[in-house]
């Protein structure tokens, strides 16, 4: 739990630049209108698509009650069933599109969080999602004496560093001395 701990207060030493969160805002809200499109454009689809089979279903059981167009009960009965089912079906897949969208609209939550303060959503999101936070920044922490003596941040981490997309606080990154008689760490 203290390593834990440790490891998470690593996460307050990175932080995005402000122009790259305004990027990632932009092309966050360009994707979320467009996912908002899609869902708009396929919501309608559905809609339509059950509304013609409720007509269909309400003129068949028109029909059914004039006798000039009547078919045997349990024809009837299976058409309706059909009809139904068919009703369930696209009602589902509008439920299984709400779903969607919400997870879509949570995931690109998370995304503007780890955006404006990594340390901040390391420390909210779970354990399965910590442990990409950590495969994401960090190849990976060298520990002496319950202490972090180095980490090696990732080859993405180090190109948004030298991009300047990524700040880095000093002493982020080190390195331990060759010289047997000075093994302690030094910053670079």
């Amino acid at each position: 739990a203290e390593l834990e701990k440790i490891i998470e207060e690593q996460f307050k030493k990175i932080e995005f630049s402000k122009t790259y969160i305004d990027r990632i805002v932009q092309r966050v809200n360009k994707f979320q209108k467009k996912q908002e499109d899609g869902k708009s454009h396929q919501r309608r689809i559905l809609v339509n698509r059950k509304m013609k089979v409720e007509k269909d279903k309400e003129r068949a059981i028109r029909n059914m009650l004039t006798l000039e167009n009547a078919i045997p009960q349990e024809d009837f009965k299976l058409m309706i069933d059909r009809f139904n089912q068919e009703i369930s079906i696209i009602q589902n897949q509008l439920d299984k599109l709400d779903i969607k969208y919400e997870l879509d609209v949570d995931l690109l939550r998370e995304v503007l969080m780890m955006a404006r303060n990594v340390y901040e959503a390391y420390k909210k999101a779970p354990y399965h999602i910590k442990r990409l936070y950590l495969s994401l920044f960090w190849d990976g922490f060298w520990i002496k004496d319950r202490k972090i003596v180095r980490t090696e941040p990732t080859k993405l981490v180090k190109n948004l560093e030298i991009e300047g997309k990524i700040i880095l606080t000093p002493n982020w990154q080190g390195r331990w001395e060759s010289n047997p008689d000075q093994r302690f760490w030094r910053p670079i």
